[in-house]
């Protein structure tokens, strides 16, 4: 069997698979790409336990044929490569695999194909479709939150539900919440927990190369169909916690902030922070104090920006780090805060709401005695 193709094709689509991959694959075959042609099309396929990639560009092949080849070696030969057609010549018998390009080859044992997972089927299934812009938004600012914790599996990625006003996408590691809603009529009911390797898969790849993703969600797995990508994973299991119940409904305390003028503060105060990120808000009337300490090395920092506020003077403790990265994902001039006592969360709001979307930040304090 023998094909040719473009070399800075390939590379893109094996990287862009190859994400899947795991580091500590199940089976030595999963940390192989499966490489498959039906004549002018070079169909390209990565798995992990938990889920798969598969993909096709443009080829030239002289018959149909398939391989499997380990994927750190074929992406570091092809990154050494300047663009050019490359031609994979492989023995059906031996798989053995021999490239050729100008001015020279190299050769690499392949492996059984017969031998790599089969695509997982997907049964009572229900399906949507989102503009890929919609979706990756969604993922992009909510997927910082997710937690990394092996007690609670659920809370590992990014929760996805859809109903009638529209697609809700959450995050928390009970520290802090993302809540990002995309307001849309009529949209079927269903949901499921993306885990976050997936998540971070269909942000590389939804905004790239469709302009609409279906998203079908079987009794098992959920398949994500993006231009000529399938990707395939197996949703988290358990139930979502009721994320909607932690979020205050009424809080006494409003302040309006310049979202960069704050980030900025936050992100040059926590410099002088002990090992808890501990940073002091201190309001005040249009004022508000920014400060931090490491009383074991005897340091700290001290800043004032102006902001908004009209209540009574109030401090409160915050996570430095995780507020910085919840600021960096709102694209509004201003943020609004909202609270009401030191021990009770903290909401954050961009202040001008983008039509058809509304973003909830969601942090818990700091005690400021810690």
């Amino acid at each position: 069997m023998k094909f040719s193709v473009s070399k800075s094709e390939l590379l893109s689509r094996l990287q862009d698979a190859g994400r899947i991959i795991s580091k500590k694959p199940v089976t030595p075959l999963m940390s192989c790409f499966l490489l498959r042609t039906t004549g002018e099309r070079l169909y390209i396929s990565a798995a992990d336990a938990s889920g798969r990639i598969d993909t096709s560009i443009e080829c030239a092949a002289d018959e149909k044929g398939e391989v499997c080849i380990e994927s750190g070696m074929i992406i570091n030969a092809m990154k050494e490569l300047p663009e050019q057609p490359v031609i994979f010549r492989i023995n059906t018998v031996t798989l053995n695999v021999r490239v050729d390009y100008q001015g020279g080859r190299f050769e690499m044992a392949g492996k059984d194909p017969a031998l790599f997972p089969e695509p997982k089927g997907i049964h009572n299934a229900r399906e949507i479709t989102l503009p890929a812009e919609s979706l990756f938004d969604g993922l992009q600012k909510t997927a910082f939150c997710a937690a990394d914790d092996f007690l609670r599996p659920i809370v590992n990625g990014v929760f996805i539900e859809s109903g009638d006003t529209g697609v809700n996408y959450v995050a928390t590691d009970g520290h802090r919440l993302a809540v990002v809603e995309h307001l849309r009529d009529g949209m079927p009911k269903l949901s499921f927990v993306l885990p976050a390797q997936a998540v971070s898969v269909l942000k590389s790849i939804v905004q790239r190369y469709a302009e609409e993703v279906s998203i079908t969600l079987g009794r098992s797995n959920v398949k994500f169909e993006a231009g000529d990508f399938q990707i395939v994973s197996v949703p988290q299991e358990g139930k979502y916690p009721n994320y909607r119940s932690v979020i205050p409904k009424e809080n006494d305390k409003t302040a309006v902030i310049e979202t960069q003028v704050f980030k900025d503060a936050i992100s040059r105060v926590s410099l002088f922070s002990n090992d808890s990120k501990l940073v002091i808000l201190e309001f005040s009337a249009d004022t508000l104090k920014v400060t931090a300490s490491d009383v074991d090395y005897s340091m700290g920092a001290e800043e004032t920006v102006a902001c908004e506020y009209k209540g009574i003077d109030f401090s409160i403790g915050v996570n430095g780090a995780l507020m910085y990265e919840a600021l960096s994902r709102i694209a509004c001039d201003r943020s609004v805060f909202s609270f009401s006592e030191p021990a009770k969360p903290i909401l954050i709001k961009p202040e001008d709401r983008k039509e058809g979307e509304d973003i909830t930040y969601l942090q818990m304090p700091v005690s400021i005695n810690y």
